[in-house]
């Protein structure tokens, strides 16, 4: 058991397997929906912080203020994009009941940990598992072996067609803005420019759909 825990691929691939098994269940209990996705944020981010050591390295900035700025401007881009496709009903979102659901102090302490989760964990889960583990186990198996950000057609077609078939409601907002993470990904040579893009745009489309009354999961 300790053994098999040991392999190169377990802290890129388990905590986007804990990701994306809970939010599948969502969909089979959805009033339990924003509670099984804050439990999937905890479990995440604790598996993160203790193969913390093995990930990091991906994610550190070889120009940070530039990548900063990049990440920050296809952030928004993506989140416009994503509104619009919403408002062309490209993207089909259901009503969002997350403000009926609680009282008041507890809707509060909800709305931040579902934000948090979507906004800052899932992003780093899955720019981890797309971007660093399969983008480069596409290329080679030891995929250890092949800096982060190497260009490959097949692994870049393959990580694009893959990420576009996680949830048929959004299929074409996650074949755009995969697109643009997977080529942030091969200009910076690291992480971290695609993780500040997913998050900044995650979040923005989290504070867009709450004014809008819809929901981006």
């Amino acid at each position: 058991m300790f053994k098999f825990l040991s392999k190169p691929w377990v802290p890129y691939v388990f905590p986007f397997l804990i990701v994306l098994i809970c939010t599948e269940a969502t969909f089979f209990v959805p009033q339990w929906r924003y509670q099984i996705i804050i439990g999937a944020g905890v479990v995440a981010s604790s598996l993160l912080f203790i193969w913390r050591e093995k990930l990091i390295q991906d994610a550190i900035p070889t120009m940070r203020t530039l990548q900063n700025a990049a990440g920050i401007i296809a952030g928004v881009i993506l989140a416009l994009a994503w509104l619009t496709l919403v408002h062309f009903n490209v993207s089909t979102p259901e009503p969002l009941h997350l403000v009926q659901l609680w009282p008041t102090p507890r809707n509060y302490l909800i709305i931040f940990l579902v934000t948090a989760t979507l906004g800052l964990v899932i992003p780093v889960v899955a720019e981890l598992f797309w971007r660093s583990f399969l983008l480069r186990y596409f290329i080679a198996q030891n995929f250890k072996s092949i800096p982060v950000g190497t260009f490959n057609l097949f692994a870049f077609i393959m990580v694009t067609i893959l990420t576009a078939l996680a949830t048929g409601n959004h299929t074409a907002y996650l074949l755009v803005s995969n697109m643009a993470f997977t080529g942030l990904t091969f200009w910076s040579k690291t992480l971290y420019c695609s993780i500040v893009a997913h998050a900044v745009a995650n979040m923005c489309i989290m504070l867009a759909s709450m004014y809008l009354g819809i929901s981006f999961y």
